[in-house]
């Protein structure tokens, strides 16, 4: 049977299995039960909360939704899995995949041009207020060399240059809290489905190796 919950959620499966496989069922369905009740007890954990453990509590539910959600469709799509990797990847693939490129995207930037490397030769700043040298040590003008005089000073390039380096850092560590936040929210979903207590460092280890099919 499925249960919806008081949010309109459901985070039970159909899970259809053949008559000898009694044992297993009953231990799927105990699985599913020790997500509904963790998940029809979060309105009130979250009017405990407070500060960013309310934050926190936000998030993981809205993550839980869409670890279920994944669950529900894999068990669904389970013999066409083709068409499951399509869905996955449309609804989820091209998000993940323009968040990680943020950070590789900003890094292109002081390659552009710095002290040791440029991409773009013979370029100026505007109001550079010198002459360039040529290979006897004679000062000349831009013209000579046809040197591309940008439309931004020195100054405003570096602090272009400044700024970029403090969102791409920024990016990184956003980009890196998010993948282990993920990582330690479906760690924490799999310990309430299998209904498992505290471990220690080797028992999680081998838990974490098994959730994330790792050999």
């Amino acid at each position: 049977m499925r249960e919806k919950l008081s949010y309109g959620k459901t985070y039970k499966k159909e899970i259809h299995l053949p008559r000898n496989t009694s044992t297993y069922s009953h231990m799927k369905k105990k699985e599913s039960n020790n997500i509904d009740i963790y998940m029809k007890n979060y309105k009130d954990r979250y009017s405990k909360k407070k500060g960013l453990s309310k934050l926190d509590c936000y998030w993981e539910k809205k993550l839980f939704d869409q670890i279920c959600y994944i669950d529900n469709l894999t068990e669904k799509m389970k013999n066409n899995k083709k068409s499951l990797k399509k869905k996955l990847i449309k609804k989820y693939g091209y998000a993940l995949i323009i968040i990680s490129l943020v950070p590789v995207i900003l890094g292109i930037w002081p390659m552009i041009h710095n002290r040791y490397f440029s991409l773009l030769p013979k370029i100026c700043f505007q109001n550079c207020g010198y002459d360039h040298k040529d290979i006897h040590s004679d000062k000349k003008g831009h013209d000579v060399f046809n040197y591309t005089e940008l439309p931004i000073t020195r100054t405003t390039w570096d602090i272009l240059t400044y700024l970029n380096s403090v969102i791409l850092w920024l990016s990184i560590f956003v980009v890196l809290s998010l993948v282990i936040y993920i990582f330690l929210k479906v760690i924490k979903y799999e310990k309430l489905r299998r209904g498992k207590g505290k471990m220690n460092v080797k028992e999680y280890y081998r838990f974490c190796k098994d959730v994330f099919y790792i050999n």
